[in-house]
């Protein structure tokens, strides 16, 4: 006669959910959390790309706006609307009249109208004196809205090692196709 109370002793306890479960709801938690952040760069590359309403992102390649964020820190701007007014406090992105193609991201700290037109006085939070020269409005990119710091340094990563980033993961794919489809049903036909 069997002892059923020694049977149920011997039986393993799974908490009410058993490993596949926690597996694949692992497996859905992973490609959540990579959606969202591909979501977020599409939404920034959108921007870059000049479509309408969209966020444009810099890159901060300099100390002169610390402590408001720091070089490597991406820069997320709403994209400036010539008309609307601009007034002292505010942190644009412009093009540096003396260098055009460099993008500066300042605070406004004067607002200046010389010839029927509109001017700003801009500084680095981090610099002693005001920048050298007076910049047109018209050169206003975007107005500032948030920064994430070092993410600077992952776009430019990104940009720069994109091929070298495709083979690595084209070669991680190869990997689990091989693990997945070969060797792990090899050593079950072997142990059967």
């Amino acid at each position: 006669m069997k002892d059923t109370a020694h049977s149920v002793l011997r039986r393993p306890h799974t908490h009410g959910v058993s490993k596949p479960v926690w597996k694949t709801v692992g497996k859905w938690s992973l490609i959540a959390v990579f959606l969202m952040i591909m979501a977020f760069f599409i939404v920034i590359d959108l921007g870059d790309f000049g479509v309408q309403g969209m966020p444009d992102s810099f890159v901060v390649r300099s100390g002169s706006m610390t402590p408001v964020f720091n070089t490597g820190s991406l820069v997320v701007d709403t994209r400036f609307i010539p008309s609307s007014a601009v007034r002292a406090g505010e942190i644009v992105t412009f093009v540096n009249p003396i260098q055009p193609t460099t993008l500066l991201t300042h605070q406004i700290v004067g607002v200046v109208q010389k010839n029927h037109s509109t001017y700003i006085k801009t500084q680095g939070k981090a610099n002693k004196q005001p920048d050298p020269f007076l910049t047109p409005k018209t050169n206003i990119v975007g107005i500032y809205h948030f920064a994430i710091p070092y993410l600077g340094y992952v776009i430019v990563f990104l940009k720069t090692r994109w091929l070298w980033i495709l083979e690595m993961a084209a070669g991680l794919v190869l990997i689990d196709l091989a693990v997945t489809r070969f060797i792990r049903p090899s050593r079950k036909g072997a142990q059967s």
